[in-house]
């Protein structure tokens, strides 16, 4: 079975931390971190998807084409 990096880090760092306050992200170094690492993956996990959507799209647009022009007869 293969863990996607996204699923590993998917709990924030501010659960149970007990410095944490009101408005504390903007300040927190951990919290930017994972944040930001948390939007590179999400980027990437896009990426992904992004190739096999653009797929089927084009199987849509090919299907939709043919009955269209097999209407037109």
């Amino acid at each position: 079975m293969v863990i996607r990096p996204h699923l590993k880090t998917l709990v924030c760092p501010c659960k149970d931390c007990r410095k944490r306050h009101e408005k504390c992200h903007g300040s927190c170094d951990q919290y930017k971190n994972w944040d930001a690492e948390q939007k590179k993956l999400k980027a990437e996990m896009w990426k992904e998807r992004k190739s096999e959507h653009e797929a089927d799209e084009r199987k849509k647009a090919a299907v939709r084409n043919y009955i269209r022009r097999k209407k037109q007869r």
